[in-house]
Order: C-alpha cells, then sequence, then structure tokens
C-alpha cells in the first residue's frame, strides 16, 4: 500500500530544513522530497565574475555549466540572481624615482586574451539563465571587470529586456560604469534601483540615466537613483507611482 503524502505537507517540511547540505541529503533520501529541495537549494544563485588571474577563477562556472547541460530543469529554478564584479586590483609596481619607489594607481583593465575559455564557460552560464527574476550587481569598480566579459554580461541584460522576463534588477555600490551601458540598463527590467554608483568621470550619473530614461521602452515601470548627494525617483510610465 503507497502513502500518500500531501504537496503541502512535503513543502512545508523542506520549508524547515536549515541549510543547504541538509537540503541536498534530503534530495537524495526519497524522491518526492527532491523537487521542493531543489527549488529550495536553485532559487537564488551568487556568480563571482573572473577577473582573468587564472583558470581557478572559471572553475565554479565549468561546473555550473555542466551541471545545467545535464539537468536541463534546473535553470528554470533559478529566480535570482547576485553578480559580484572581480576586486579592484591593487596599485602594481611602475618603477622607481631616486629613493622611491613608484606604484600606478590605476591598474589597467584586465583582458583574457589568453583565457579564451573563460568567456565561453562564462557566456555558457549565462545562455541557460532565462528565468530569471531578479538581479543584483556590485560593487567596487566596472573597470575591475574583464573587456571580454563586459559584452557577455550587456548582452544577457538585453535578452533579459527582450523577453521582459526581469522584474527588478539593482546596481550598487559600482564605479566608473560607462554611460553606453544605461539604456541597457533601463531596459532590462521593470524595476531598476542604481545605489550609490558612479559613471564614467566625465559623464553626469542623474543627468545621463533620466535621459537616456526618456528614450526607455515602457516596460520600465520605476527607476530610483540613492546616492551620497541625492535621491531621484521617478517613472517612466503613465499612471506608475514615483516620489521626489
Amino acid at each position: 500500500m503507497t502513502t500518500h503524502i500531501p504537496p503541502e505537507l512535503i513543502n512545508a517540511i523542506v520549508e524547515h530544513i536549515p541549510d543547504d547540505a541538509s537540503l541536498r541529503s534530503c534530495c537524495l533520501a526519497a524522491s518526492i522530497f527532491r523537487s521542493p529541495c531543489q527549488k529550495r537549494l536553485f532559487h537564488s544563485l551568487s556568480l563571482h565574475l573572473p577577473s582573468g588571474g587564472g583558470t581557478s577563477d572559471r572553475k565554479p562556472f565549468h561546473a555550473l555549466a555542466k551541471r545545467f547541460e545535464e539537468n536541463p530543469h534546473l535553470t528554470s529554478l533559478v529566480k535570482h540572481l547576485s553578480l559580484h564584479l572581480p576586486a579592484i586590483r591593487g596599485p602594481i609596481f611602475f618603477g622607481t624615482v631616486g629613493d622611491h619607489t613608484v606604484y600606478r594607481s590605476d591598474p589597467p583593465r584586465p583582458e583574457l586574451y589568453h583565457e579564451p575559455g573563460t568567456v565561453d564557460v562564462v557566456r555558457a552560464v549565462f545562455k541557460h539563465l532565462e528565468n530569471v527574476e531578479q538581479v543584483h550587481i556590485g560593487h567596487d569598480s566596472w573597470n575591475a571587470l574583464p573587456l571580454q566579459l563586459e559584452p557577455v554580461v550587456l548582452d544577457w541584460l538585453i535578452r533579459c529586456g527582450n523577453s521582459r522576463s526581469l522584474s527588478q534588477l539593482t546596481i550598487q555600490g559600482i564605479n566608473d560604469i560607462p554611460e553606453a551601458a544605461l539604456p541597457i540598463f533601463l531596459h532590462a527590467a521593470r524595476v531598476l534601483f542604481v545605489w550609490k554608483c558612479e559613471l564614467e568621470p566625465e559623464a553626469q550619473l542623474e543627468e545621463s540615466i533620466c535621459r537616456a530614461a526618456l528614450q526607455a521602452p515602457a516596460n520600465l515601470k520605476q527607476l530610483e537613483i540613492d546616492g551620497s548627494r541625492s535621491m531621484l525617483v521617478r517613472s517612466t510610465a503613465p499612471g506608475a507611482k514615483g516620489q521626489r
């Protein structure tokens, strides 16, 4: 005789499982727990974008791409994505002047010309992320992102905007954002939060982003800019609520 356990009870049990290790064990314990456990395990995904510092940077992406290829159903479970830009590289040795050692305070932007596999595997992961609803991108400097990865990230955001799958995009604590990226950010989601960010030195964040907002598509409903100097919340859709 087969015992039937209501889905509500199964979900209630899974909700009380405290950590990922226990969730993975529960997946193996009984098939009836596999789906709800996987939903919790893959609901939120945190990715640290490679810095170009070696093959170790791409190992997590390689493992994730392989898992998505072998288990395509897992990709639909990812609803919240956190993207972490690489850490800013410290000053590098530049030379000596007399008895003083001189460091270059603005090291050149990292590149991946000698690591083509890194770009391919990062692109392979983003290819599978088609059902994400919320994205958070931070921190430090956009210039820490290798040149070859910039189009991978921006192209994915363009696809999100075209499919209108993304409800919220948060850009937080990032300096040196290229002005050309603003229309892409505005197109990507229905709600855009920009917190404590700065554009490239020659651009003005609020003026540029509001100018781009006027040309943004109708799926942008709310825009909020919150920085150290001012806050601006505007609506780009008739009837949507906004405040200043």
